[in-house]
């Protein structure tokens, strides 16, 4: 089955993100207006925690050197060429949240 049950929909903090370690990948999971965003937790400039990064407009930036990255596809949006993180189907039902793994 490539969707992983990740969490219920309520461990996740409207506006915030959460990391989540699924098939041994690093997952940072954000819910937004209640519609769930899931891309790799690590900062592909600098290695930092995304799930603690500041979420504003669907994008978080980094903690370590405010990289931010787009929830909607884990694109960078420092400049053109910059390395995105990895993003992830995700949705939820009947209270549960699945993350598509490969």
């Amino acid at each position: 089955m490539p969707y992983h049950k990740i969490c219920h929909t309520n461990d996740v903090e409207e506006g915030h993100g959460k990391k989540f370690v699924v098939e041994g990948q690093e997952i940072a999971v954000f819910k937004i207006e209640n519609k769930f965003y899931a891309i790799g937790n690590i900062c592909s400039h600098a290695g930092g925690d995304l799930s603690e990064g500041i979420v504003e407009n669907k994008e978080v930036t980094c903690p370590l050197h405010a990289w931010k990255f787009s929830l909607e596809d884990g694109s960078c949006k420092m400049f053109d060429g910059a390395p995105g993180v990895k993003n992830y189907q995700i949705v939820s039902e009947s209270g549960e949240v699945l993350v598509y793994i490969e």
